[in-house]
Order: structure tokens, then sequence, then C-alpha cells
């Protein structure tokens, strides 16, 4: 449960609780007089600082998606297949350039 900083608006006083979001939500409502005070944001952990990586999962996904989209610029870096496929993408960039449309790359 996050520590919430409230402040009484008639005497000024601040003070913090412990509250689940549905009870600061009640809690507010039940109390007028009061308002939240956003002090600073919640620490949060997100692991080991440093190289990360990518789980196994999103790999599988990103290469689903590009199978799924061979001629974008994710399907050339997630799948870059050798013979037609460079064919095609080339034709396709060729096309994309004289027709004066901007690539992502």
């Amino acid at each position: 449960m996050p520590l919430y900083t409230f402040k009484d608006t008639t005497t000024g006083d601040e003070f913090d609780l412990q509250l689940k979001l549905a009870e600061r939500e009640k809690f507010l409502e039940a109390n007028p007089e009061l308002k939240q005070i956003i002090t600073k944001a919640p620490a949060t952990v997100s692991g080991v600082q440093g190289q990360h990586k990518t789980d196994g999962g999103f790999n599988e996904l990103m290469s689903r998606i590009g199978e799924a989209n061979p001629h974008t610029p994710l399907g050339r870096s997630v799948n870059p297949h050798p013979g037609r496929d460079v064919a095609i993408n080339n034709a396709v960039d060729r096309y994309k350039k004289r027709a004066g449309i901007e690539t992502t790359d």
C-alpha cells in the first residue's frame, strides 16, 4: 500500500497515511477539508541497472510481427532474409525514393 501525504486546509497540518487507492478516494470524499499533497514519485524497483536482456517471449513476438510485415523496417531488422526478399525490399525502397515517400529505417 502506498503512503500518501495529506494537508488539512483549515489548520495547515500535514500528515502521512498508508492507504489503498480505493480507500484514499473514500477518505478524501469523507474529509473535504483535506487535500492530498504530491511530495515525490514513489520509489520503483526496476531490476538491476546496466545491460538488460529482452525476454524470450518478447523476442518471439517481435519475430512474429516481423514475419507478418517483412517489408517494414522492423521486419527487415528482425528477419533479414537473403534472396528474393532483398530484391523486393530494394524495389520498394526505389519506388518510395522516386515517389518522394520518406522511409523510417
